[in-house]
């Protein structure tokens, strides 16, 4: 079980039901992050940024795409993981041409 930062839940005032929620989301990840080690698809990156969302409401944060983190720690995504750790909170993302997950991305870019 994920230990949730108390300090955190305190100032979001983070419902009992919230805390639940967070649980199960964060297991969510994991199975997923397990899925992704096998079959890395774009569809496994978009079921994550839902549960980022997720997390976000849960967390009573804003939904913003700009600070999600995890889409970059995907088992087998090739995008630049520091460049996009440095830019949390900006709206522009750095994607790599071959990663499985963003690379269709790379090409808007």
């Amino acid at each position: 079980m994920t230990l949730l930062n108390p300090h955190l839940l305190i100032q979001q005032q983070v419902t009992p039901q919230q805390q639940e929620n967070l649980h199960n989301l964060y297991s969510d990840i994991e199975s997923l992050f397990a899925r992704a080690k096998l079959t890395p698809t774009p569809e496994l990156a978009a079921e994550l940024t839902e549960l980022e969302y997720q997390l976000q409401d849960n967390w009573n944060f804003p939904r913003d795409s700009s600070y999600h983190k995890y889409w970059i720690q995907l088992p087998h995504c090739t995008c630049p993981i520091t460049d996009n750790l440095d830019r949390i909170g900006v709206a522009e993302a750095i994607y790599s041409n071959d990663c499985p997950y963003h690379g269709g991305f790379a090409d808007e870019a």
